[in-house]
């Protein structure tokens, strides 16, 4: 394949297309689909076959309705003909896929982490339960740059005194301070990146409405992270192979893709497909969910197989 071809929009469904051209370059998904006969799941693995032939320039139309048929009728937030979030249609195509398959979809994105309290008058650590992650939440406000908004994520926050005691002490003690820190324990062979673009508020009237933060955010194709390990750091590096932006307002917006295919990048909006730069070198970038490849030896098929089943949880910052 040299390059990927486009996906028709059936009504404004370019929220599902993004996210469908980045799947269509997980290979470990495709691995995992390879035997798939029927449901969501074999819809999935038929039209993101079709989007890697060479054989015309646009994938079958049918394809793309019968897949979000079925998983809109499963999820009813989802309505054809309206525009919806990308990362939620991420979300339940993997829960649809999970359902009618005999692997683990959440394997791939799946990560772990979990909330680590120090106390100011003893030397104990206390670790919350750990907690199962598909994509990770970046707060963005005051941010310019992905490093910073990983290190916002991952930074420690005080508690006022007394507010929260340590567990392992046999007394209470006396205007303790408190700290948490997020720690992640195990990352994922695919990590998703979610940018907190998109934020809830209330009106003067006491009406829920949601705003869009613009901002531009400066990411980077090649990053390292470490995850705790028997209390040992372990580095992997991640290779950015994948990008949803969204451009417009709530009311008005427009969802593209950019994924790399060999070497080279290629801009996906809907049936529009042309050879582009590296996305992360775009000085007016503003990505809403960022896909990397973690560099290595990856998860063989049985790995995900055998992996605990999903209970989502998709982690936010400071949770």
């Amino acid at each position: 394949m040299t390059n990927p071809k486009g996906i028709p929009n059936i009504g404004n469904t370019c929220f599902a297309n993004s996210v469908l051209q980045v799947l269509g370059q997980t290979e470990l998904l495709r691995n995992l689909l390879f035997d798939c006969q029927g449901g969501t799941a074999y819809m999935l693995k038929t039209l993101l076959d079709d989007l890697n032939t060479c054989d015309k320039r646009c994938v079958n139309e049918s394809l793309v309705s019968r897949l979000l048929s079925s998983v809109f009728k499963r999820d009813g937030s989802f309505r054809l003909g309206r525009q919806d979030d990308s990362h939620s249609f991420f979300l339940s195509l993997l829960e649809c896929v999970q359902a009618d398959s005999g692997g683990n979809p959440y394997g791939i994105f799946e990560g772990m982490m979990k909330n680590r309290f120090e106390y100011d008058k003893c030397s104990h650590l206390d670790d919350s339960e750990e907690q199962r992650f598909t994509s990770l939440l970046m707060p963005i406000d005051n941010h310019k740059d992905l490093r910073d908004c990983i290190e916002d994520f991952r930074r420690m926050e005080e508690f006022e005194e007394n507010l929260i005691q340590c567990r392992k002490c046999i007394t209470k003690q006396q205007d303790t301070k408190a700290t948490r820190r997020t720690v992640l324990t195990r990352l994922p062979e695919i990590l998703v990146l979610q940018m907190g673009r998109f934020a809830e508020y209330i009106t003067a009237t006491g009406i829920k409405r949601i705003r869009k933060n613009n901002g531009k955010i400066r990411f980077v194709t090649e990053m390292n992270l470490t995850e705790e390990h028997e209390g040992k750091d372990i580095p992997y590096d991640y290779d950015l192979y994948g990008v949803v932006s969204h451009t417009g307002t709530i009311e008005g917006g427009h969802y593209t893709a950019a994924v790399k295919v060999g070497t080279k990048w290629w801009y996906c909006s809907d049936r529009y497909i042309v050879h582009g730069a590296n996305p992360a070198e775009d000085p007016s970038a503003g990505p809403y969910l960022l896909f990397y490849r973690r560099r290595g030896k990856g998860l063989m098929i049985t790995d995900l197989q055998s992996r605990t089943t999903h209970q989502d949880t998709n982690m936010e910052a400071n949770v």
